[in-house]
């Protein structure tokens, strides 16, 4: 495996993200086995072997991009509590986000907090037009999350099958961020 980006770390008022990595694999697997957080993530299985193979997915990602899914450990503990980060998506052209918290820590804003820095930097580089994300179409407290942070949900979300997964496509134009 690839030496980690460690350039890339954002240090937030109550978390540090640093890029997710294989050694990440305990703390990965064991938020991948949340069924909420499987369906959050779209992921197809809750395996140990799934989870290892996301992550070699995601240093993949961050050796092709120089970015990816971050680990969020939170500042005050040392404990790992989620992953947040921005993914390329080659097929569609698009840049979207991704996140999800450990269930023990969720309702305390670490997942805003954490997208806020990503968001951030992916509009001073100018990486995309607009972010992208979809949800489960039943979750409440992500769509709170991403109104948040500027996005509203797709009108057309049929564009990319979101619909027929039972998902809602969110998108953030990124030329308002800041203004």
């Amino acid at each position: 495996m690839a030496a980690p980006h460690a350039c890339l770390t954002f240090i937030t008022d109550r978390l540090v993200l640093r890029p997710l990595v294989y050694a990440d694999l305990d703390r990965v697997s064991e938020l991948f086995a949340v069924p909420t957080v499987a369906r959050e993530l779209g992921l197809d299985a809750r395996t140990l072997m799934a989870a290892k193979d996301r992550l070699r997915r995601c240093e993949a990602h961050w050796d092709r991009y120089g970015y990816g899914p971050s680990g969020l450990v939170e500042r005050s503990t040392g404990v790992f509590v989620g992953l947040a980060g921005l993914v390329r998506n080659e097929e569609r052209d698009e840049l979207g986000i991704e996140f999800s918290i450990t269930p023990d820590r969720r309702g305390r804003g670490y997942a805003t907090e954490a997208l806020r820095a990503w968001i951030a930097w992916a509009a001073s580089r100018r990486l995309a037009d607009h972010l992208v994300t979809t949800v489960p179409e039943h979750h409440t407290a992500m769509p709170q999350t991403l109104e948040r942070l500027g996005f509203v949900a797709d009108p057309d979300p049929v564009l990319d099958g979101a619909a027929e997964r039972g998902r809602v496509r969110w998108c953030l134009d990124l030329s308002l961020v800041g203004s």
